[in-house]
């Protein structure tokens, strides 16, 4: 599962960048309606997998003993193989031949994942660990639990100073033996920060050994890890590896490992791609991290993208290798790297150190606590860079206060008939929460314990407009411990007449009663497709037109001013309807429409 604290989910990166209000960008489509999307492939052909071998699963009861004779059966996931290509022959065919038979369940490339690691040359303390507030975390810690986290790696020097006496017995899948040693230098690097992180906490290092020595592996070998991983004990399993392509083997290792409680963990990529085209970043039940520098600023290696939700230190991490490995010029076994591999490892020591103080917290309620304990970056709100934000644990009290916190609705977001509330409740609580609308109520939920609530409240007999949600958490002897208030927007006329319309963004509020509207179009415009029936501004609540003076400021960019000073504390949509046209000839690609909300008075 994602992280699933409610908020907007992000888009994928677009090919031009939107701007609301001060400039807004709008794309085109051509004359015959056909939309170009930038990076949209269709699958890579048999040449591009990058691989010479497939996974074959078999169905259940049938003679899966059928698979060649050199086929490699996977050790923890049950009639399935990983089945060499023989020379010569596409991949593709081969594929073909098997999804063909009537005893095949699924077919995949065996894909080949590399650490997703760059070579860095700054040396110093590990930043990382004061920025995550994994420094003030371990100290707080106050449980007696022991967390194993998984390192599905390259191996690790068990040996290494920083990690000694914190390694277990692990596993090879790579060579098929049971010595787990590091013979590459990331999966050392990666246990690393995960020790700097814990502290003097009970956190081991389970080394599972899926890549070479040159730091690649295959999916078969990686799902087997995952397997192995969370039959040995694994609370957190790391997977700082990544590739191209999706893998239903991969996920079905990850499903395996979440349905046992298990946290896991995947970097998002150094393609600076979307990381929903990759394995396991793309896969819903990870927590999947990009990286940010020492300013806070995503990482141009970084990959993006909806599956992204959490950011982490990933420039300049300094932690062990083995010495072998040690290339900086300073042979003391510690060296620098990045990558959203160094990214992934904080989060992975973070999850391990709430279990270790609560050895019953559930997976969902550590991914809620990552969610909620993050400094909001980039675009407001949840979005396609830094997720739900750059981790940090630096205020994170283990004894806190109960306290609420309202996620949803977000203000000025228009609901349904049906309002879809969540809600976070932090520190020691038992009991219910009252909701209550305009100050009448509206219902009540059980609320056993601190975590993330949702729940669905009956709006339909509300008036259109503006109003008031409040939430009151009450313990067992009815007494009213916090609470939290959230305005919300029953939906105008407008909602159903640009249903489907692309919105930029979320609501802007604030804006001047005499504001002017700068509205830019990535191509030259036809001038004479610009009038007021195209280009308009409506009153939310009353869903009437406003009229608007039009002015031409350049081949790209037109203005709206209001004819008369708009309301204060008053929501607005701008609407771009697709009847404009560029001068050659090409329509909008889609309805556009932007909201905001003026100043409280004049």
């Amino acid at each position: 599962m994602k992280l699933v604290l409610p908020g907007r989910r992000p888009a994928a990166r677009p090919s031009l960048y939107v701007l609301v209000f001060l400039a807004v960008c709008f794309l085109f489509g051509g004359p015959a309606g056909v939309a170009m999307a930038k990076g949209v492939t269709g699958p890579p052909a048999a040449e591009t997998y990058g691989t010479d071998r497939i996974i074959v699963k078999f169905k259940p009861g049938k003679n899966y003993y059928a698979a060649p004779a050199d086929a490699r059966a996977m050790r923890h996931m049950r009639r399935a193989y990983s089945i060499k290509v023989p020379g010569g022959e596409k991949l593709e065919t081969v594929m073909d031949v098997y999804r063909s038979r009537s005893d095949v369940e699924l077919v995949q490339p065996d894909y080949i994942r590399q650490a997703c690691l760059l070579p860095a040359t700054v040396a110093g303390e590990n930043w990382g660990i004061a920025r995550t507030g994994a420094d003030k975390l371990s100290q707080r810690v106050t449980g007696n639990s022991e967390a194993v986290v998984a390192v599905v790696d390259s191996g690790v020097d068990a040996r290494h100073p920083l990690l000694y006496g914190r390694v277990l017995p692990g596993y090879d899948f790579a060579n098929g033996d049971d010595d787990a040693a590091d013979d590459n230098g990331h999966g050392t690097h990666i246990a690393g920060i995960i020790a700097m992180e814990a502290g003097n906490q009970r956190v081991r290092i389970l080394p599972v050994k899926v890549l070479d020595s040159s730091g690649k592996g295959y999916d078969s070998d990686i799902a087997d890890g995952i397997y192995y991983a969370v039959d040995h004990g694994a609370d957190v399993i790391n997977l700082s590896i990544g590739g191209p392509g999706r893998s239903p083997v991969l996920e079905e290792a990850v499903n395996y490992a979440v349905s046992r409680g298990v946290v896991v963990v995947a970097a998002a990529g150094n393609s600076s791609a979307d990381a929903s085209g990759y394995s396991p970043a793309g896969i819903q039940a990870c927590i999947t991290v990009s990286a940010v520098d020492r300013n806070d600023t995503i990482t141009k290696f970084s990959n993006y993208g909806t599956v992204v939700d959490i950011a982490a230190p990933g420039k300049d991490i300094v932690s062990s290798v083995p010495l072998d490995a040690d290339t900086d010029g300073i042979l003391d076994g510690y060296t620098s790297y990045d990558g959203t591999s160094m990214a992934a490892a904080f989060v992975s020591g973070i999850a391990a150190l709430l279990r270790v103080n609560d050895g019953s917290i559930t997976v969902q309620q550590v991914e809620n606590a990552i969610a909620l304990n993050a400094d909001d970056a980039g675009e407001k709100g949840r979005d396609p860079y830094y997720g739900f934000g750059i981790i940090n644990f630096s205020n994170y009290l283990i004894n806190e206060p109960v306290s609420l916190k309202i996620l949803a609705p977000s203000p000025f977001v228009a609901q349904g008939n049906r309002l879809s509330v969540s809600y976070a409740v932090y520190g020691t609580f038992s009991g219910y929460a009252r909701f209550r609308v305009d100050g009448l109520f509206y219902g009540s939920q059980k609320v056993p314990s601190a975590g993330c609530y949702n729940t669905v409240l009956n709006v339909e007999a509300l008036a259109k407009g503006m109003h008031t949600l409040a939430v009151e958490l009450l313990d067992n002897t009815g007494k009213t411990v916090a609470g939290g208030q959230a305005p919300f927007v029953v939906p105008s006329i407008l909602d159903d007449q640009f249903a489907g319309w692309r919105v930029l963004g979320s609501a802007r509020e604030n804006i001047p009663l005499d504001h002017t509207f700068t509205v830019k179009f990535s191509l030259p415009i036809d001038e004479k497709t610009v009038t007021g029936e195209s280009l308009q501004l409506y009153r939310y609540d009353t869903a009437q037109p406003v009229a608007v003076i039009i002015r031409r400021i350049d081949d790209f960019t037109f203005q709206m001013r209001p004819q008369e000073a708009l309301e204060p504390a008053t929501r607005y949509w701008v609407v771009v309807r697709p009847s404009i046209r560029s001068r050659a000839g090409f329509n909008l690609k889609e309805g556009v429409v932007a909201h905001f909300v003026t100043v409280q008075s004049s």
